[in-house]
């Protein structure tokens, strides 16, 4: 799913935060936090975008998309699911802040909450995380859509204590900046294909 995509790369990012921070508004990221407590990591961003979400959603729907849309992420591949109505999908993203770099995997099942809303669930034991979830929501507003994303993550690695919120801030400011230019992009192009000749 798209907003699968994005997540992943921000999760993993946000899992090498060791403290809260907070953004002002740039590039359509209106409210960028992350923080760190007791081995749990979380991550809040809403995104703006002139798109429709009809169209945006084309996009985070589409699970094989990702890498397209976000550098970080390498692989992705469907697998079989163990629940009626639940899809279950393994990546494999790379990251690096400053010095340390990390590739991880990442299983997880994609529950639909409605017609725009995903929550992807990590599973445990199949994952580089002991715990975690994203929610993706995507509603509509006069100027186009606004991408709302929230997760929790307990990391089943080593992250180095010298990664702290100035790095980690500058690491989520480049991946959500990707993330969103990578969705419009595509947009775009689909725009551009559709248009009559």
């Amino acid at each position: 799913m798209r907003f699968l995509k994005s997540s992943l790369a921000w999760l993993i990012s946000a899992c090498m935060a060791s403290g809260a921070v907070a953004l002002p508004q740039y590039d359509g990221v209106s409210e960028l936090e992350v923080s760190a407590h007791g081995g749990y990591y979380r991550l809040h961003t809403v995104l703006h975008s002139r798109f429709d979400r009809k169209t945006l959603w084309r996009f985070i729907d589409d699970f094989s998309q990702l890498p397209r849309i976000n550098g970080a992420v390498k692989s992705v591949r469907s697998l079989p699911a163990y629940f009626s109505g639940i899809r279950r999908v393994r990546l494999k993203t790379r990251a690096c802040v400053w010095f340390f770099c990390k590739t991880l995997h990442h299983v997880q099942d994609l529950v639909y909450t409605d017609r725009f809303s995903v929550l992807a669930i990590i599973v445990p034991g199949m994952s580089d995380y002991k715990a975690g979830w994203a929610l993706w929501r995507l509603t509509a507003n006069p100027a186009g859509s606004t991408l709302t994303i929230d997760l929790v993550l307990v990391p089943d690695f080593w992250i180095p204590p010298l990664i702290g919120p100035y790095l980690i801030k500058r690491k989520l400011r480049s991946e959500a900046r990707e993330t969103l230019q990578g969705l419009e992009r595509l947009a775009a192009k689909t725009r551009h294909k559709d248009r009559p000749r």
